[in-house]
């Protein structure tokens, strides 16, 4: 907003604040923290996935990770600490939902109230 009212055929002297107030590109930083699954870091906002500490342990212990082992195991681990929500990338929170044709996790669909998917059978 200029200063003053200006007249017809009047230049503005004064330019307004604006080329001192505006951010050049890149000069905004969001935090960024690394997916506790795949490693890759992304934008806090972007961690949208939410899973426990210890399905995150058990996947990487499952896959081979160095050092998985020895986190899931370490006595000063408590439950309360493997049992907190850790925020994780939207692909790696697919991987850690119980898939009913596993094995592994046919016992947690056991007991499930609700119906296992079934495949689809095609009738001729």
């Amino acid at each position: 907003m200029p200063s003053k009212i200006l007249k017809l055929g009047e230049k503005n002297e004064d330019p307004g604040p604006w080329p001192t107030n505006i951010l050049e590109i890149g000069t905004v930083g969001t935090r960024k923290k690394p997916c506790p699954l795949c490693g890759l870091w992304f934008a806090e906002e972007n961690l949208t996935g939410m899973s426990s500490l210890k399905t995150v342990l058990t996947l990487k212990v499952k896959w081979g990770v160095k050092g998985a082992n020895e986190k899931l195991t370490d006595s000063r681990m408590t439950a309360s600490r493997l049992y907190t929500g850790v925020n994780m990338c939207a692909f790696c929170a697919q991987l850690t939902m119980p898939d009913p044709e596993d094995e592994d996790d046919a016992e947690i669909f056991a007991n499930s109230p609700q119906k296992t998917p079934k495949k689809n059978s095609k009738k001729q």
